[in-house]
């Protein structure tokens, strides 16, 4: 995975890649801290809920505790008063209704019942009252004098959603009654959540001893208008048979965390449970988000902006380093590269300036040391020709001169005259192609008179390539190598042909002759001698061939091609090829 990203960095420019690296490392800077404070942030607000929920359940349980006590304290102060006692039912009842919103506030009505009967009741509907069973079979519970019992929670005809507070009573005509005290469950319910609600989000759920829902509101509580019973909705109620005061679970409805915090009520032996979601908890800073969005934008345009500086800044004095060095390798050592920095990239720029300028000395000397050389050598090589083309000339003449023909010896000085004043000129500058052609003359009628009826010479000279330039003297060794180690050792008259051809980009120089030629190894050996010159033993065996060939490669490089063709006995071809630019 890691393999083609790398690939793809390394083939960038520094520019991109320098960019790139520095706005990957800001904006991942950026965005770790960003994510650390949100989770932080969130973490904090999450928990801060969680401890407010459980020191509300805790008030709440107090408030339930109080409220319940406050209930059975007024129903003994009811029983206590006078007006009771007189069982004037009717002046009961009148005081009863007027002064219940001073009883307790989460009492919906009062009823005093004796021998099956309603003696006296707050609501308009009374006569309702004992018509429901659940009711009935639990007042037939209620027979301690004084002792309280709880009844419900349950539904009411007369006071809706209730729990019914009854205690046994003793009366003067009946031998005793029930007073009852229907607490009003909704308003009960309200009265338990925290008055600074908007500190805390979610649900409070109201259960009874056997985990079956008292009261609560939706989402989590579904109130059904039918059957008038409460259920649970998106969370097992075996969650609540376990041993937690606060917990995480998930809602089977929408699949969201939720946190539950519970408290058991020693009185009713209720559980006050509140259930927050966590994305509710989390609100605040979803809500946000606008600002977050807006933090992320500007986080990316200062990342931009500082990678751009950055990769400005280092980068581009690199890149002009490196457009440097590479101008600097084309050649172009006069160049100097301006920088005006005080850093290391300064200081890189002075010593590169300094070194370039070593260099195009060190250029400029090594170029007149090889012009030096390279006029050396050739003169060297031009005065190794001259030697031994004296010596087999002289050597003809000396031959003439004891035959006693003195106008072939008078021919043969003259050549000689015109050839030694052309070979003595110690000029290395190059020659036309006419100019040697010449010279090749004179030494051709110097040989044919050495060897008459011994070779004919044939010449095909393109007249485009007399004017082509090539090293002085050098035709000759090759026209002497082909006649002393081809034709003549032949026996029999040979042929001796010249030829030159000119193409569009070079030109041509072929020396052909039909001698004895060289076998497969003598040819691989020259060849040899030819490619590797240092490595060879100097000896007199084709020295001309050597000689021609050192002479082109000083003048022509690797622009030069020289290619031998031989076989033994079917002679020996030379093919020169010349640039026809130097």
């Amino acid at each position: 995975m890691f393999k083609p990203l790398l690939h793809f960095i390394n083939k960038m420019q520094l520019t991109p890649k320098v960019f790139l690296i520095t706005f990957v490392c800001f904006e991942t800077l950026i965005l770790l801290l960003g994510y650390s404070y949100h989770k932080h942030s969130s973490s904090i607000l999450i928990q801060s809920q969680m401890n407010y929920a459980r020191q509300m359940v805790q008030k709440s349980d107090r408030y339930l505790e109080l409220n319940m006590q406050n209930i059975r304290s007024s129903m003994i102060s009811l029983v206590n008063d006078i007006r009771f006692q007189n069982e004037n039912y009717k002046q009961i009842e009148q005081w009863m209704s007027n002064n219940l919103v001073y009883f307790n506030p989460n009492v919906r009505n009062i009823h005093l019942i004796a021998d099956g009967r309603v003696l006296a009741s707050t609501s308009l509907h009374s006569w309702d009252l004992l018509d429901d069973p659940f009711l009935r079979d639990h007042l037939s519970l209620s027979k301690g004098i004084n002792q309280f019992h709880w009844i419900g929670p349950y539904f009411s005809k007369v006071s809706g959603q209730t729990l019914t507070i009854a205690m046994a009573v003793p009366l003067v005509g009946p031998s005793s009654g029930i007073l009852m005290a229907d607490v009003n469950l909704e308003s009960l319910y309200y009265a338990l959540l925290p008055e600074d609600s908007p500190r805390v989000n979610g649900e409070l759920l109201l259960l009874d001893r056997n985990m079956v829902p008292i009261y609560g509101q939706e989402p989590y509580i579904h109130y059904d208008y039918v059957s008038h019973v409460f259920s649970i909705r998106g969370i097992q109620p075996s969650v609540f048979r376990k041993d937690w005061m606060q917990t995480e679970e998930i809602n089977s409805g929408n699949n969201e965390t939720i946190i539950i915090t519970r408290h058991m009520n020693d009185v009713l032996n209720w559980q006050l449970v509140w259930i927050m979601n966590t994305s509710d908890l989390l609100a605040p800073l979803n809500s946000s988000l606008r600002f977050t969005w807006l933090l992320a934008l500007l986080s990316l345009m200062l990342s931009i902006g500082l990678s751009i500086l950055i990769s400005v800044f280092i980068s581009r004095p690199i890149k002009q380093i490196a457009s440097f060095i590479v101008k600097v390798g084309d050649g172009h050592f006069n160049d100097y590269l301006h920088m005006d920095r005080k850093d290391e990239i300064g200081y890189l720029a002075l010593y590169f300036n300094q070194m370039t300028k070593k260099i195009r000395e060190l250029i400029e000397k090594l170029k007149i040391s090889e012009e030096q050389k390279k006029q050396s050598d050739f003169k060297a090589l031009y005065a190794q020709i001259k030697p031994h083309f004296l010596y087999n000339t002289l050597n003809t003449i000396s031959m003439l001169g004891r035959q006693g023909d003195s106008l072939k010896l008078d021919q043969l000085i003259s050549s000689l005259t015109s050839q030694l004043h052309y070979t003595l000129d110690t000029s290395p500058a190059p020659v036309t192609l006419w100019k040697e052609l010449k010279a090749v003359e004179n030494y051709i009628d110097l040989m044919q008179s050495r060897y008459p009826g011994g070779f004919e010479c044939e010449l095909e000279i393109d007249p485009l390539s007399l004017d082509k330039t090539l090293p002085k003297f050098i035709l000759q060794p090759l026209v002497e190598n082909a006649l002393f180690h081809g034709i003549i050792p032949k026996k029999g008259t040979g042929l001796l042909f010249i030829c030159t051809t000119v193409e569009e980009d070079h030109w041509e120089i072929l020396i052909e002759d039909d001698g004895v030629g060289m076998n497969r190894d003598v040819l691989k050996n020259l060849c040899n001698q030819l490619d590797n010159p240092e490595t060879i033993e100097q000896t007199s065996d084709h020295i001309g061939i050597r000689n021609v060939h050192e002479r082109f490669r000083l003048m022509f490089g690797q622009n030069y091609y020289l290619e031998l063709i031989s076989e033994e006995g079917n002679g020996t071809k030379i093919l020169i090829k010349l640039p026809n630019k130097i």
